[in-house]
């Protein structure tokens, strides 16, 4: 809680009492001083809601970042390519087949497979059609949100669903 003088001005850490000074001032201390009590207004629904919006946002947003979402099974193995290594893996498979090569090699949590290089196309394409999915999921969800009316329904609104089915491949 917050102490005021009578013009409005907060008061300091260190007040005056009787002479002395007091660094710790309690409720009495404030009060012989005479300082008054003064309460935080309390926000306002549109400012619950706002905030309500921006933790649920921020959920969201966790969930979308975390393996509930970004994870496949790739022979037993629960993995991850993000963005940046498919788009790199898919570069590789195209360097495979215009040499004409039959088999690539893909990591596979700490070992590294040999792969048919269809069987890894294939892979890498389904996942970067589950990873768009999975954003599109993700963007609706945060719309959907922001266009809820009230703090309770907010709170409420359960954005884990919607998502693919996880990928689960069998590579050989």
């Amino acid at each position: 809680m917050k102490w005021i003088d009578k013009d409005g001005n907060v008061a300091p850490e260190i007040i005056e009492v009787d002479g002395f000074d007091v660094i710790n001032p309690t409720e009495e201390h404030y009060r012989r001083a005479g300082y008054m009590p003064c309460a935080d207004p309390l926000p306002s629904e549109a400012e619950c809601l706002k905030c309500a919006k921006e933790a649920k946002i921020r959920e969201i947003e966790e969930y979308d970042s975390s393996d509930a979402v970004n994870s496949l099974t790739v022979n037993g193995v629960k993995i991850w390519y993000d963005q940046t290594k498919r788009i790199a893996y898919m570069n590789s498979v195209d360097s495979a087949i215009t040499c004409k090569m039959t088999t690539i090699k893909l990591p596979l949590g700490d070992k590294v497979v040999p792969v048919e290089v269809e069987k890894a196309k294939m892979m890498l394409a389904l996942l970067q059609l589950y990873a768009d999915d999975a954003f599109i999921t993700t963007e609706h969800h945060k719309a959907a949100v922001m266009n809820l009316g009230s703090e309770a329904e907010v709170k409420a609104y359960d954005y884990k669903t919607g998502y693919p089915d996880k990928l689960d491949f069998t590579i050989k």
